[in-house]
């Protein structure tokens, strides 16, 4: 058993160079970054979460000086801009936004101890 575990060590010192190198050999991708907008309000310990429509709903977040925000921003990639998104019933950071099938998001925790449901969708008006 024991000269297995030496044979299983030697091997993976001898395959993890080859393997480096290869990698070193081919030409590093790189991307570069443009400016994409400006947030309402700067966030900390907030989430994004990735809409089906290609937006961003960016929800919650610690607040300077202490406290925590119930605010959030949608940002759109078509035109490189933040929106209002809404507010959220209680204010948090340390949450999770989860992307549901149906396109809503849920956001539960953080130091709230609820959870609540984001609809993309405004409440259709009927008169």
């Amino acid at each position: 058993m024991r000269r297995l575990m030496v044979a299983l060590v030697v091997l993976a010192f001898s395959v993890g160079p080859a393997v480096t190198l290869a990698a070193e050999e081919q030409s590093p991708t790189s991307g570069t970054f443009s400016n994409a907008g400006r947030l309402a309000e700067g966030r900390y310990m907030h989430t994004a979460t990735l809409l089906p429509d290609g937006r961003v709903l960016v929800i919650g977040d610690q607040a300077n000086g202490g406290g925590y925000r119930a605010s959030a921003e949608v940002w759109d990639p078509a035109t490189a801009t933040f929106g209002p998104a809404g507010s959220l019933a209680e204010a948090r950071d340390y949450h999770t936004a989860t992307l549901l099938p149906d396109g809503r998001v849920l956001v539960i925790g953080g130091w709230a101890q609820s959870a609540e449901v984001w609809d993309p969708q405004p409440p259709s008006t009927t008169e």
